[in-house]
């Protein structure tokens, strides 16, 4: 007998509601079947969306509700911004890094709710690290590099995630603290050309600088999971 599917329906919350929901229905086969939906609306109005996604289907049950998941901007608030990059991230800022990215991209979905306070306190630990090498440090070790990847795939928890990320960076550019030397160090640690990412950079492309990183950065061992 195969083994039911799963559907869970994820509210992300950043401080207020948030602005959609979605549904993951997997299928016996395996294959993850994506579904927005308006936050707002009646449970009976998402299950009959689902219903009339699935018609015919078979083998999909409702394994569980996440009423929150989200992850807040690591960096300190301040107009003018002190952090520093040439100082070396200490083991305490680089495990709550490490923690939170792989436990975004390896833990299964419909238990992330339950790390919400720890990654909130990991956070604060590296508040007063510089963005840039928040992303060298993922980009520098294959199981981080790895969970990054499974991250982006999951709607759930990249968008929040890299609100956040986003937000800190901005704050970087705006105090005046994304300067062309601190380009060029962080791409030659990542293993890219610095012109790849001083184009979204200058554009404030937030976006676009991650996903430079992900199609371009020297993926730490090449390991061949990383080639999508």
């Amino acid at each position: 007998m195969h083994k039911a599917g799963i559907l869970m329906c994820s509210l992300l919350l950043n401080g207020s509601a948030a602005e959609s929901a979605e549904l993951l229905l997997e299928r016996d086969s395996g294959e993850v079947v994506s579904l927005e939906v308006d936050d707002r609306a009646p449970f009976s109005v998402v299950i009959e969306e689902a219903r009339t996604l699935l018609e015919n289907e078979r083998g999909v049950a409702l394994a569980g509700w996440l009423t929150r998941v989200s992850f807040e901007n690591p960096a300190a608030k301040a107009a003018l911004d002190t952090r520093d990059y040439y100082r070396q991230t200490n083991k305490t800022e680089l495990d709550a890094i490490r923690y939170i990215v792989l436990t975004l991209g390896n833990e299964p979905l419909f238990k992330l709710y339950k790390y919400e306070g720890e990654m909130k306190k990991a956070g604060e630990r590296f508040s007063t690290v510089h963005p840039l090498n928040i992303w060298k440090e993922i980009f520098t070790s294959n199981d981080t590099t790895s969970a990054l990847f499974n991250a982006r795939g999951r709607k759930l928890v990249w968008k929040p995630f890299m609100k956040g990320m986003a937000e800190s960076l901005q704050e970087a550019y705006d105090g005046n603290n994304m300067k062309e030397e601190y380009i060029a160090d962080f791409a030659a640690k990542v293993g890219i050309d610095p012109s790849q990412v001083k184009k979204p950079i200058y554009a404030q492309d937030w976006s676009g600088f991650v996903q430079t990183l992900l199609d371009n950065a020297k993926k730490p061992g090449k390991d061949d999971r990383y080639d999508m």
